[in-house]
């Protein structure tokens, strides 16, 4: 009997990559494995109910404006998580220990451990906004597949995104007015935002206590992963082992 045709075949496990819906994150636009590309905007908030009765009207009819401006959908994310202050506490003990003066280092200690009490007892939550604009063109999918059938394809795919980068960078210019009619400022994440706010997304216990280390000037391809910093260690130690590159 053959040992090897009774040895089951072990499953080829698939990357986290091949997971998600992201094929690349290039100048801060990505590009869905779909074929359709997003830009995102990160937007500060607006406390509505400080606001006078008139205030109140005119950013209800500013807002409504903004609505029937719209040619296009967009989705609007509101992401809420516990506060994290822990890097304010550290830079807090640092100026405690720095301090020469008894008293105010007295006081910056009390001043510690009242925040640390508050956080403990209190739910402080930080919210966060976001709006996310698409963009797909059938005509620069339509290059795309010619370029791939005449051996063209880099050429073909890097045209279609700076078309869909052009127009994506068009409609985010045009939101970003009219909310700021609004009285809603808002800046278009860049490429390490981007990444940092998937990786955040995808890891959000790891994302509180690893701060992700990567540059996107390092990436040797457009396909975007999210390592650690440790995993990122131990692939370049890897690496060096087995003398690759």
């Amino acid at each position: 009997m053959n040992p090897s045709a009774t040895m089951p075949i072990k499953a080829k496990k698939a990357s986290t990559q091949s997971h998600l819906d992201i094929e690349r994150i290039r100048d801060g636009i990505i590009k869905l494995k779909g074929g359709g590309y997003r830009i995102i905007l990160r937007t500060t908030n607006v406390n509505f109910s400080l606001k006078s009765e008139m205030e109140q009207n005119a950013m209800i009819y500013a807002y409504r404006n903004f609505l029937n401006a719209l040619q296009y959908p967009v989705q609007i994310l509101i992401r809420t998580r516990a506060l994290n202050i822990d890097h304010y506490i550290e830079k807090l003990k640092k100026y405690e220990e720095a301090q020469t003066n008894e008293l105010l280092k007295l006081q910056t200690g009390e001043y510690i451990d009242y925040i640390k009490r508050l956080i403990e007892v209190a739910n402080i939550l930080d919210r966060q906004f976001y709006v996310i604009i698409p963009y797909s063109s059938t005509a620069g999918d339509e290059v795309k597949v010619m370029a791939g059938l005449f051996g063209k394809k880099k050429g073909g795919d890097d045209g279609s995104f700076e078309g869909a980068k052009m127009q994506l960078m068009q409609r985010a210019d045009a939101l970003m007015s009219h909310l700021s009619t609004v009285g809603v400022k808002a800046n278009i994440l860049t490429t390490q935002e981007v990444i940092e706010l998937f990786y955040d997304i995808y890891n959000p216990g790891v994302a509180q206590l690893e701060k992700l280390e990567i540059d996107p000037k390092e990436l040797t391809t457009y396909a975007t992963t999210f390592k650690t910093k440790q995993e990122l260690e131990d692939l370049q130690k890897k690496k060096k082992e087995t003398g690759t590159t």
